[in-house]
C-alpha cells in the first residue's frame, strides 16, 4: 500500500495527497504534518519507512468538504485521490493485492465548485498571466480569468506597470503563472503582492499557438474570429488557462463562457494602492464589512451580489453605457410595486450558474437539478411581471433573454424531481413517485416486500381453492409454496405451473416461475432501483446541459434585475440622486455625502454633514484644481475619498449620494 501511495504521491508534486483508505481520507510523511497543523488534527504514526515511523493523519470521507475547505482557504492545493475497483475484486488477484487507487480530482483555490466551499457574493477567479518577449523594453502580457463555478471567461491586455492594478481589480484566488515570471523580481513582487495562491507551471502551457488550437478545440470552433481580435499574449493567457482547468478537472469539462475581451479603455484603470485605500471590496484589514460595496449591496441573490461587486470593481468610462443603467435603476424607482414583486421572486431563485457548472463537472446533485428548475419558474414568473412594460434598453435585453429561456425544461424537472432531494445522486430517492414505472414497481418490491408476498399467497389461495396455502421463506429454497400433503392434489396436477421442490412429513413445497421471479426482482431490487434513478437523472442532466448557453444568459438578465432593483432600493433608502453623466472634465457634486462613513454614524444615530465639490472644466486654473467644500468635511482626505467613491458608484451605474451631481 506505501509503496502504491509513493507512486501517486511522486505523480503529484507540490500538493497534499487525500488518500482514501475505506471511510478515511489519509495523509501521510509530510502531507500528514502539514495537514495535521493546519486542520488542527491529531498527528498518529503507522509503519515504518526508511526505519523511521510514518507520520499519518486523517479525515472522515463524510466531512471531507469542511477540511478542504479549511486547507484551501490557507492557499493549499490538494490531490483527490480515490478507491477505483471494488475490495471484493482486489481480493480475487490474491490476498495481498492492494486495492487500484488514482488520483481523480485535483482541488485549488481557483478551481473550487461546491457551494460548502465558496462565498456566494464573490467570484472565484483562476486567473493566468502571459508574457511573450518582444524585443528589448517591448514585451507583451496578458492576464486571462475563468470563475469555474459561473463559467465567465475574460481576457485583457495588461503591462508590468499595470498588472498589479489589473490584479487588485480581478482579486484572482489562484494564479498560474510561467516559471520564468517567477524569476523577474519585479514581476514576482507584483504577483505575491495580488494576495493569490501562485502555481508556476512550464512555459510550454503559454505556447501562443497551441493555446489557439487548444481555444479552438475546446469552444468547437474552427477559427477565433467570431469571438474578437485576440492578441498572441492573450491568446497564451487564455489557453494556459484551458490547459489548467484541463489539467485538473481530468477530462471533465466545465461550461466555460466563451472568452470576452475587455479593452483598455473600456473600465478605469486604478492602481493597486488607490484601490486598496479607497476600500471598494474590501477594507484595509482585508475585511468585507465596511467596504463599499458592502456598503450599498442590497442584493438579495448570490449572482446580484457578483454582479455588483464586479461594476463597482470595474467603472465604466462609457457614458452611454453608464445612462443605460441609470436608466433601470429610474425605472425600479418608478415603478415600485414591479421593483418589490421583483425581489420577492429573486429570493426564491438559486444560483443557477453555480449548479450549471457542477453538473458540467459530474459534480452536481439532484439539488442542482431542482436549483436549475426553482431558477427558471423565478426567470418565467419576473418576465412575467415586466411584459408589456416599456423598458429601458438594459432592462429590455434581460427581458429578451428571461424571454428566450427553455420551455417546458421546468416542468420536466418538477415532474421527475421530489421537493425534498437529496444532495448526492448515488443517495437515491430523488425521482418521484409516479414518474417511471418500473421505479415505482421495484421501489413496491424493495420497501413492501411482504405485501407483494402477501397479494402472491392471496392470489395462489383463490387460484387453487386451497385457504391455507402460505408462501414462507429459507435461505435454501428462497420463497416457497407450502401447503398440507392432503391439499397438495391440486399444485400436483398443475404440473405445469407448480414445480414440486420438497416433501415434509406433514407437508409439501412447490414454486412457481412468477414466484421465482419476484424473488430475484426483490432482491436485486434495490440495486436496480439505484441503477434507474441515476439513468433519470442523467438523462435529466444531459437536457440541462444541452440548454445551458440560454439558462447562463436568463441567470444573467436575472442578475441584472436583481443590482437594478438593489440600487433602487439604496436610492429610495439613503435618498440618493441620479448623477448628471457627459463628456467634460466638470466634477460637481452638491451636498455630497460619503457612502459608507454615513450610513456608519446612521447606525449609531449620528448624521453626516453633507458638503460640495466643484473640480475640473470650472473649477481648474493653470493646472491646479480648486476644491469648494461645505464647512465640517471631516478632512481632506476623506473628503477625497468621498468624491471618489461617488465618481466610481455613478461609473457603476448607481444612484450616489448627493442633492445633485454633474459628473
Amino acid at each position: 500500500m506505501m509503496e502504491q501511495y509513493v507512486e501517486i504521491k511522486s505523480a503529484n508534486p507540490g500538493l497534499l495527497l487525500f488518500y482514501r483508505m475505506g471511510d478515511f481520507y489519509e495523509l501521510f510523511f509530510e502531507d500528514a504534518e502539514v495537514a495535521s497543523r493546519a486542520l488542527g488534527i491529531t498527528l498518529t504514526r503507522r509503519g515504518k519507512h526508511l526505519g523511521e515511523d510514518i507520520p499519518m493523519c486523517g479525515v472522515p470521507v463524510h466531512a471531507a468538504e469542511d477540511y478542504l475547505n479549511r486547507l484551501i482557504a490557507l492557499g493549499h492545493r490538494v490531490a483527490v485521490c480515490e478507491q477505483t475497483e471494488d475490495p471484493a475484486e482486489a481480493r480475487r488477484r490474491g490476498s495481498k493485492s492492494v486495492v487500484r487507487r488514482d488520483v481523480t480530482r485535483l482541488v485549488t483555490p481557483g478551481t473550487i465548485t461546491e457551494d460548502s466551499l465558496l462565498d456566494p457574493g464573490r467570484a472565484n477567479f483562476l486567473a493566468a498571466v502571459a508574457r511573450l518577449r518582444a524585443g528589448e523594453g517591448r514585451d507583451e502580457l496578458a492576464v486571462a480569468w475563468t470563475d469555474l463555478s459561473t463559467g465567465a471567461f475574460r481576457i485583457c491586455t495588461t503591462s508590468l506597470t499595470s498588472l498589479a492594478g489589473d490584479l487588485a481589480r480581478i482579486e484572482p484566488r489562484e494564479l498560474v503563472v510561467p516559471d520564468s515570471l517567477l524569476s523577474d523580481p519585479v514581476a514576482r513582487s507584483t504577483l505575491e503582492q495580488s494576495g493569490a495562491a501562485i502555481t508556476p507551471q512550464p512555459g510550454p502551457a503559454f505556447d501562443s499557438s497551441a493555446a489557439m488550437d487548444r481555444l479552438q478545440r475546446y469552444f468547437e470552433v474552427r477559427t477565433l474570429e467570431g469571438f474578437g481580435t485576440f492578441s498572441r499574449a492573450e491568446c497564451a493567457a487564455a489557453g494556459a488557462v484551458l490547459a489548467y482547468v484541463e489539467k485538473t478537472q481530468f477530462g471533465q469539462r466545465p461550461a466555460l463562457q466563451r472568452p470576452v475581451r475587455e479593452g483598455v479603455s473600456d473600465t478605469m484603470y486604478i492602481d493597486a494602492a488607490t484601490r486598496a485605500n479607497l476600500e471598494l471590496t474590501r477594507t484595509l484589514s482585508g475585511e468585507r464589512q465596511g467596504s463599499l460595496a458592502r456598503s450599498v449591496d442590497r442584493t438579495v441573490t448570490g449572482a446580484g451580489a457578483r454582479l455588483l461587486v464586479q461594476r463597482i470593481a470595474n467603472p465604466l468610462m462609457d457614458t452611454a453605457e453608464i445612462r443605460r443603467r441609470l436608466d433601470s435603476v429610474d425605472f425600479m424607482l418608478a415603478h415600485e410595486g414591479i421593483a418589490r414583486a421583483v425581489r420577492e421572486s429573486l429570493k426564491a431563485v438559486p444560483d443557477m450558474p453555480r449548479s450549471l457548472s457542477r453538473l458540467s463537472l459530474n459534480r452536481g446533485g439532484p439539488r442542482d437539478l431542482r436549483a436549475i428548475a426553482a431558477g427558471l419558474a423565478g426567470v418565467r414568473a419576473m418576465a412575467g411581471m415586466l411584459t408589456g412594460k416599456e423598458l429601458p434598453t438594459e432592462l429590455s435585453k434581460a427581458f429578451a433573454a428571461m424571454e428566450a429561456a427553455p420551455a417546458g425544461l421546468e416542468d420536466e424537472l418538477c415532474a421527475a424531481l421530489e421537493d425534498d432531494a437529496p444532495l448526492l445522486a448515488r443517495d437515491g430517492g430523488f425521482v418521484r413517485d409516479g414518474y417511471h414505472d418500473e421505479l415505482d414497481e421495484l421501489r413496491q418490491l424493495r420497501d413492501e416486500s411482504r405485501k407483494v408476498i402477501a397479494a402472491m399467497q392471496t392470489r395462489y389461495a383463490e387460484e387453487t381453492g386451497i385457504r391455507s396455502l402460505k408462501i414462507r421463506y429459507n435461505n435454501v429454497l428462497g420463497y416457497f409454496i407450502e401447503v398440507t400433503a392432503g391439499n397438495a392434489g391440486p399444485l400436483i396436477e398443475s404440473a405445469g405451473r407448480f414445480t414440486h421442490r420438497q416433501t415434509l412429513a406433514n407437508a409439501m413445497r412447490f414454486s412457481t416461475g412468477d414466484l421465482a421471479g419476484v424473488e430475484s426482482r426483490i432482491a436485486n431490487a434495490a440495486a436496480r432501483a439505484l441503477e434507474i434513478e441515476l439513468s433519470i437523472f442523467q438523462s435529466l442532466r444531459d437536457r440541462v446541459l444541452a440548454e445551458a448557453s440560454t439558462i447562463d444568459a436568463s441567470a444573467e438578465a436575472v442578475s441584472v434585475l436583481d443590482v437594478s432593483a438593489a440600487f433602487a432600493r439604496l436610492a429610495a433608502e439613503q435618498e440618493y440622486c441620479r448623477p448628471e453623466i457627459d463628456e467634460s472634465l466638470a466634477f460637481r457634486v452638491e451636498g455630497g455625502r460619503h457612502p459608507v462613513v454615513e450610513q456608519s454614524l446612521r447606525r449609531n444615530g449620528g448624521s453626516f454633514i453633507a458638503n460640495d465639490c466643484d473640480i475640473g472644466a470650472n473649477g481648474s486654473e493653470g493646472g491646479r484644481i480648486w476644491l469648494i467644500t461645505g464647512p465640517n468635511m471631516g478632512g481632506k482626505s476623506t473628503f477625497l475619498r468621498q468624491n471618489a467613491l461617488i465618481a466610481i458608484l455613478a461609473q457603476a451605474g448607481s444612484h450616489v449620494p448627493a442633492k445633485s451631481a454633474h459628473i
